[in-house]
């Protein structure tokens, strides 16, 4: 079984939204809060396949080369949104990239391809 967590910001109704058979999607722990983005990744990596984030910006500011962790950047944050695209994200889920940040678009869809970390601005879609 995979195993996500939701990074926090990100409504909790996502966990309870994408726990499948197959997935087991927790919320942010209350211990992690106030953790630098560095040390939330490292956290996780320690007991998750996925951190599932809407923040577009953690691509371009962090590397995951180091990291048996998946990050999964929602287009958005807001729940009706996430909720139809659940399942493009159920699948993607399915597949860790480990140490690769993977990037949707608003229909779900994989931008580019999986990477340790984004350089140059950021990309809108």
């Amino acid at each position: 079984m995979k195993r996500a967590v939701v990074d926090e910001g990100t409504p909790a109704e996502v966990a309870a939204l994408l726990t499948s058979p197959e997935v087991e999607v927790a919320n942010f722990p209350d211990t992690w809060r106030s953790l630098p983005d560095k040390h939330v990744l490292q956290a996780a990596a320690q007991g998750f396949n996925w951190l599932i984030t809407w923040d577009r910006n953690m691509p371009h500011q962090q590397h995951l080369r180091e990291l048996a962790l998946s990050v999964l950047v929602l287009p958005v944050a807001a729940f009706p949104e996430i909720d139809r695209i659940r399942t493009p994200v159920s699948l993607a889920l399915l597949r860790p990239f480990l140490g690769r940040f993977v990037v949707l678009d608003r229909a779900g869809g994989i931008i580019g391809v999986p990477s340790t970390h984004l350089s140059g601005s950021q990309g809108t879609s």
